[in-house]
């Protein structure tokens, strides 16, 4: 059931749960008058870039969210069900939760490494890549599938980032 919840003067629209963590707990989100999205109705904390909490990653992990489309239909069937405009969809921070991801572990990143196609990064996060692609720590597998999405970006700018 959706709940519309006023926190001072923001009236946040609360969608049904994205997913159930392996907690037990079940995950949602919110969407605000401004198309500002949200995380944890109790608390509610905004779902943007710099702030990003680490409880939406499983979003990225294949059983909870997974591959990019299955979790936006995840999320336009939340709108739907909350009345609200599927075109939210395009308003949701999803490449904040990629960077979240390869700023947390290679775990995270490699979930979240076949969303990149989806997202038009620029050279700072291209380089982010980079150093993911460089990092001994992750499996060679894990590093050539990142390299994968890197190459195709340097390849669509005719660029090549330096490597050491």
């Amino acid at each position: 059931m959706t709940q519309s919840m006023s926190n001072g003067d923001r009236s946040i629209t609360w969608l049904p749960p994205l997913f159930t963590n392996a907690g037990g707990s079940e995950v949602v989100v919110g969407v605000d008058a401004d198309s500002r999205w949200f995380i944890q109705h109790d608390t509610p904390i905004s779902l943007s870039g710099d702030r990003t909490p680490p409880w939406i990653l499983p979003l990225v992990q294949p059983g909870y969210g997974g591959d990019y489309q299955t979790a936006r239909d995840l999320l336009a069937t939340g709108l739907d069900t909350a009345g609200l405009s599927c075109t939210l969809i395009e308003t949701f921070p999803f490449f904040a939760v990629i960077e979240l991801a390869f700023s947390s572990s290679g775990f995270w990143a490699v979930n979240a490494a076949g969303w990149l196609p989806h997202f038009d990064f620029d050279e700072a996060f291209a380089n982010v890549l980079l150093q993911f692609t460089l990092d001994k720590q992750h499996s060679q597998s894990d590093r050539h599938s990142v390299a994968k999405h890197l190459r195709k970006w340097e390849t669509d700018r005719g660029i090549r980032l330096l490597r050491p």
